[in-house]
């Protein structure tokens, strides 16, 4: 009998959906209204994927991550820190483009004797972005090169253009991770003192995280929300730099969030608090603007200033 009720509690605890980035809903919102925005010249195998393809898409580095947690720990741990980019830990730092010659930077500041972490801990979050918008432009190179004269190169034609759709869906979700701030600080999950001091008394309390990213957005947020606070089209310039300003752009916003959390703005309870969709909203929106931003250039082709990569 116990053996059956433990088997039946693990069976409930496996099939539990896991806390995730933005969570399925945001970073499927994401992808969504990204692929809608792309310009007319998009290839109309881009666009069909618009409906299904890209959306769904969004959340799969989280199944990468999430999957069997506990037995597959290798998985886990090379995914987990792609994820983000803890931004008080590299203040003042120049980060160089190759990730390991940025894990040997934060080795020699010392991260671990000053803040007991990791190197690999304060996150890739830049890194991921640059690798897979390269790997995405690389692909669209393929593409336009790829000759359809017989039907063995109409297959292969056809194959990049799934490659495609798999990378840029990918790289939609590490985007998105980018314009949720808990993304882009240590204090990701409630105010971290043993970082920064707390005179203001922010939350400190472990959960914030999930009902900031999570319950809220299920709660309240609808594509049709995000949709009109997109941005126009910008530029984007070489990945990496651009990344990473992306992602200091975002950080700006952690002090923000946290004076909305006084307010409890971010509570998925009773009535929607307004200043907290319209916070929520705004970020969402921030990712989708970006991701379109970096579908387009690497669609339209590779800037000079990136062709040694």
């Amino acid at each position: 009998m116990f053996r059956r009720i433990f088997g039946l509690l693990a069976l409930a605890l496996a099939i539990l959906p896991s806390v995730r980035a933005w969570e399925d809903k945001g970073h499927t919102i994401i992808n969504q209204l990204a692929a809608e925005a792309m310009p007319a010249d998009t290839p109309e195998f881009f666009k069909k994927a618009a409906t299904a393809g890209l959306p769904y898409l969004g959340p799969e580095p989280d199944r990468w991550k999430n999957f069997r947690r506990g037995a597959a720990n290798s998985l886990y741990a090379v995914n987990y820190p792609d994820h983000f980019m803890d931004m008080e830990f590299v203040e003042g730092m120049e980060l160089p483009e190759s990730r390991y010659a940025y894990l040997t930077a934060l080795a020699t500041k010392g991260v671990k004797a000053k803040y007991g972490i990791e190197p690999e801990s304060v996150g890739f979050l830049p890194y991921r972005i640059t690798e897979l918008t390269q790997t995405l432009q690389s692909q669209w190179r393929d593409w336009l090169a790829a000759p359809t004269e017989t039907e063995r190169q109409k297959a292969e034609k056809a194959q990049i253009e799934q490659a495609i759709i798999y990378t840029a869906g990918t790289l939609g979700h590490y985007v998105a991770d980018g314009s949720n701030p808990h993304h882009t600080t240590a204090h990701y999950n409630g105010w971290d003192v043993k970082v920064a001091p707390n005179p203001k008394g922010y939350n400190t309390e472990k959960g914030i995280h999930r009902y900031f990213e999570r319950d809220f957005v299920e709660a309240f947020v609808s594509v049709g929300d995000v949709r009109s606070l997109m941005s126009p089209v910008k530029p984007v310039g070489p990945v990496f730099a651009d990344s990473l300003a992306y992602l200091r752009e975002t950080n700006k916003q952690v002090v923000p969030l946290y004076e909305l959390d006084k307010q409890n703005a971010f509570r998925a309870e009773g009535e929607v608090n307004a200043e907290g969709k319209r916070f929520v909203c705004q970020r969402l929106a921030a990712g989708a603007s970006k991701l379109r931003d970096i579908w387009t250039m690497a669609m339209k082709g590779v800037p000079a200033s990136d062709a040694r990569n």
